[in-house]
């Protein structure tokens, strides 16, 4: 008999030894007392005596991987350490084991990221990591694992894209990446998975639209992508996927029309679309999936009529539409569903009588038809439904009474009918007997129970229309808005003690009114028109309650003077917003010339400053040259300088004025004594001028 090498044994009994629940219990055979180690618990060896599988499903390991000497096993070709509390990360030096086939680490406690190195195992063909506490992304190295048959890498905390590598893998047939943090688009290159069984990539965060690729996948049976953010049209290439069995793509934005495609997968039995944004109308190709047993397009915008094509899915067991848009009625054809056991068509627009034939579906566990437009009687044949356990038909517009056929269903745990639109009256031999309230209500006509009459209970509303006149002799109009019901346990009052209950009311409202009205003014009519309300209120409640009516509310919605008054408050409210209109007028033009005023005294102050302020500037330069002229040459007086300045601004002055096109006749004073008298006059004139211009600046 062969045994396992030293190496190999050492290595199993260094890892025993790391576990942190050491008991006689775990792994009694793992000694040294047991010489061949091939016969060891879990432990398979080939001919050669070479350790090639170690499986320890379901141990109860508690440990980790760190002392595990992987170089010890270079023939291990299967390793299933599943379903343990092994935990701490999963070494990159398990890429050593370069013969392994199947690696199962699922169901531990194994964190930290999936080694890259694991890219390395090329001859792995089963890899399940699932249900661990891996973090991350997925290594994009998985892809180089040409002979990788099945991947699970659910129920994990990855996240990042998933990488396109993935689609390299031609050998593989399931894929489940499922509950994790997966984020980014679907891979377009899944679409060359042309081997791909199942794939499984619901519960993630994935976006973006369903790649049309998909419909590459001939052999595909199950197709997962629900609970993600996937948004825009559902690919009609999805019809292709002939072999497909389950489909889900619930729990997304997508939009858009069902495609008729799908009525092409005659082998599909579940078809989840729930919870999106689909809109348009169910195509009646659905109809042709006769292996259908589970629909559900429950929670988006669809709408017109239920095909009645549906009622060719003679295997059909749960049919759940609610919430959606559906008008109409519910199809006949439903009573060839004889193997259907859930139908929720609750919250949507149907309308019309419940058709008898729901009482062929004598499999029928569950029925929700409420907050519909439902009329009419409940057809008595549903008594034939014996299995039902749920019945809702509240919030519809049913009538009638419930038929006594309801009493064989000796299954039924809960039966709502609340919030109808009407409540029975049941006389006995022509007498009052009971009121058929909602719930459970049987009466038998052998018995002499009849039906006498239906009461509406919802609320209703009354506009009543009221001409008086004011204290102040102005007529008025008084429109108000009564809203009131039936008092489900009075109801008998309401049916039997007023023939006409809306003349009784406005007759009240009438006295009400006109009792109050004439004791106030116009103006204290429009401040105290609550009050009136209240009033009429007050009535109403002590009066209609004795014939079984409750006033819910009361809106006294606008009062209306006469046509000659409402004209003079008109004119008087235009008069008052023109005197009004004149006053902000003239408050305007006043300020508007003051702050005029403002700013010419203002600009004629910094103008007097401006020329000032250029004088003082003109006489402290002429002083200034003056006397640097009179120390640079000796013996010159300041008089001296003074009148050779005169000159010299004397011929300035000439020549400017003839360069001047606006100056053609200058007369200038000739012979002694002139020069100073006419600089004096022109350089006067020239500021007088420069002042000038300052101003009008």
């Amino acid at each position: 008999m062969v045994s396992a090498s030293i190496e190999e044994t050492n290595a199993l009994l260094n890892w025993k030894a790391s576990f942190a629940n050491q008991t006689e219990s775990l792994l009694p055979s793992w000694n040294l007392l047991s010489h061949n180690t091939c016969t060891w618990f879990g432990i398979s060896c080939n001919s050669a005596g070479s350790i090639i599988k170690i499986n320890m499903t379901g141990f109860g390991l508690n440990g980790t991987l760190h002392v595990f000497s992987f170089s010890s096993f270079p023939n291990l070709i299967y390793l299933d350490l599943s379903m343990n509390s092994l935990f701490s990360i999963i070494p990159s030096q398990i890429a050593i084991l370069s013969k392994l086939i199947y690696l199962d680490l699922s169901t531990n406690h194994f964190s930290g990221q999936i080694p890259p190195e694991i890219g390395l195992l090329t001859n792995l063909q089963i890899l399940y990591l699932v249900q661990n506490q891996l973090n991350g992304s997925i290594p994009h190295e998985i892809g180089r694992l040409k002979s990788l048959e099945e991947l699970d890498l659910s129920i994990n905390q990855l996240h990042g894209p998933i990488p396109a590598s993935l689609g390299k893998l031609n050998n593989l047939t399931y894929l489940y990446l499922y509950d994790n943090s997966l984020s980014g688009s679907i891979p377009q290159e899944f679409g060359n998975l042309k081997n791909l069984l199942e794939l499984y990539i619901n519960t993630n965060s994935l976006t973006g639209p369903i790649p049309t690729t998909l419909g590459n996948l001939n052999k595909l049976t199950v197709l997962h992508s629900s609970q993600n953010n996937l948004y825009g049209p559902m690919p009609h290439e999805i019809g292709n996927l002939k072999s497909l069995v389950s489909l889900s793509f619930s729990l997304n934005n997508l939009s858009g029309w069902i495609p008729p495609s799908f009525g092409g997968l005659r082998n599909l039995t579940v078809l989840h679309l729930y919870e999106n944004q689909l809109s348009g109308l169910i195509p009646k190709e659905l109809g042709n999936l006769i292996s259908l047993t589970d629909l559900e397009l429950s929670q988006n915008q669809l709408s017109g009529p239920v095909p009645g094509e549906l009622g060719n899915l003679i295997s059909l067991i749960y049919l759940y539409l609610r919430q959606n848009q559906f008008t109409g009625s519910i199809p006949t054809s439903f009573g060839n569903l004889f193997n259907l056991e859930y139908l929720f068509l609750d919250y949507n627009k149907l309308s019309s009588s419940i058709p008898q034939e729901i009482g062929n579906l004598m499999k029928l566990r569950w029925m929700k038809l409420s907050n519909n437009q439902f009329i009419g009687m409940i057809p008595y044949e549903i008594g034939n439904a014996t299995q039902l356990q749920y019945i809702n038909f509240s919030n519809n517009q049913l009538s009638g009474s419930i038929p006594s056929e309801f009493g064989l269903l000796t299954n039924l745990e809960h039966f709502d009918l609340s919030d109808q639109a009407s409540i029975g009256v049941i006389e006995r031999w022509g007498r009052f007997d009971r009121l058929a309230q909602p719930g459970l209500n049987f009466f038998n006509p052998f018995l002499g129970e009849c039906l006498a009459g239906v009461l509406s209970t919802r609320i209703s509303s009354l506009d009543v229309k009221i001409e008086t006149k004011t204290k102040d002799n102005v007529f008025v109009q008084l429109l108000c808005s009564i809203q009131y019901r039936v008092i489900r346990q009075n109801a008998d009052d309401a049916f039997y003690e007023l023939q006409n209950p809306k003349e009784q009311i406005q007759a009240y409202v009438f006295d009400v009114v006109r009792a109050h009205v004439p004791r106030m003014t116009l103006d204290e009519l429009f401040e105290q028109k609550g009050e009136v309300a209240k009033a009429v209120l007050e009535e109403l409640e002590k009066v209609m309650g004795a014939y079984g009516y409750m006033i819910e509310h009361i809106l006294m919605v606008d009062i209306i003077p006469d046509t000659s008054v409402r004209k003079a408050m008109n004119e008087i409210n235009a008069a008052q917003r023109l005197q009004l209109a004149s006053v902000y007028k003239g408050e305007a033009e006043k300020i508007l010339l003051v702050k005029k005023a403002e700013a010419e005294a203002e600009a004629k102050y910094l103008g007097g400053v401006g020329v000032a302020k250029q004088r003082q500037a003109i006489t402290d330069g002429m002083r200034e040259n003056i006397l640097n002229f009179s120390h640079k040459v000796e013996g010159t007086t300041a008089k001296e300088v003074m009148d050779l300045i005169m000159v010299t601004q004397y011929f300035d002055t000439i020549k400017d004025l003839g360069n001047s096109s606006k100056n053609t006749t200058v007369f200038i004073p000739h012979g002694p004594g002139h020069v100073r008298d006419i600089t004096d006059q022109l350089r006067n004139g020239l500021m007088e001028a420069s002042s000038a211009q300052i101003n009008a600046d």
